[in-house]
């Protein structure tokens, strides 16, 4: 398993990777309830690997991603104030965005090493904290984050722009420590 960033070449593969991820929810328990071409876009996807203030990291088995996720420099707006346990300045916050593992390859460790990863490249660049936010139903997802040191700073609802108001949980990770 190789993990890295992505790069446009990628695009065609991340696209079914995430298309593979939406069409999954409709058997999967727990979902962030992700519409392919509403939440997430391939514009999106392109952002994440253009953009300077993100990277749009991949985990990549025989030439297959396996699982994805983008790391945003800077606190989501939806977010609000005042729900961290720290105060970090916002060129050091990191946010994880679309992060999700393709169905065959979930239940093998994956996400928790591919979470690992994903934290050393937001210290590696300069991050002291990832913000990441969950469905507040969504167990497994939490299970996942806690593991690798995440912990719920808030419950609150957010307003996403493809489901609009949903109960969430606010996680962050401190890297400083």
């Amino acid at each position: 398993m190789e993990f890295r960033k992505a790069q446009t070449a990628d695009i065609p593969e991340l696209r079914s990777f995430y298309q593979e991820v939406c069409d999954h929810q409709k058997v999967d328990q727990y979902s962030p309830e992700w519409q392919w071409g509403v939440h997430p876009t391939e514009e999106m996807l392109r952002d994440a690997i253009d953009d300077p203030q993100k990277m749009l990291l991949i985990a990549v088995d025989s030439q297959r991603i396996a699982a994805a996720g983008a790391l945003y420099t800077g606190d989501d707006q939806i977010y609000g104030q005042g729900h961290w346990q720290r105060n970090f300045p916002q060129s050091q916050v990191r946010v994880l965005h679309l992060f999700a593992t393709r169905p065959q390859y979930r239940g093998h460790g994956l996400s928790r090493r591919f979470l690992l990863y994903i934290l050393n490249q937001a210290k590696q660049n300069g991050g002291q904290a990832v913000h990441v936010d969950i469905v507040a139903d969504n167990l497994p997802a939490q299970r996942s984050y806690e593991r690798v040191g995440f912990q719920v700073s808030a419950s609150l609802i957010l307003n996403y722009s493809d489901t609009g108001p949903t109960p969430a949980k606010l996680m962050e990770r401190d890297l400083t420590n």
